[in-house]
């Protein structure tokens, strides 16, 4: 009956633990942080980079790979 108790305890604790987490995802979404990696491309080097591939100019290997 004691882990019983201690299990529904810890069980409630999680539960708190991901609403708070969930509030705060909505939270941060609504000021615009949407989390995650920042981008590397941007739209400007999209629009400069599409044409290269399509004529089939190889990208070069980064030096940190």
């Amino acid at each position: 009956m004691f882990f019983a108790v201690l299990a529904a305890a810890a069980q409630t604790e999680r539960d708190y633990i991901r609403e708070k987490t969930l509030e705060g995802q909505v939270t941060a979404a609504a000021r615009g942080n949407h989390g995650g990696r920042p981008k590397v491309i941007g739209d400007d080097m999209l629009t400069f980079a599409r044409p290269l591939k399509d004529k089939g100019v190889p990208v070069p290997r980064s030096r940190s790979s």
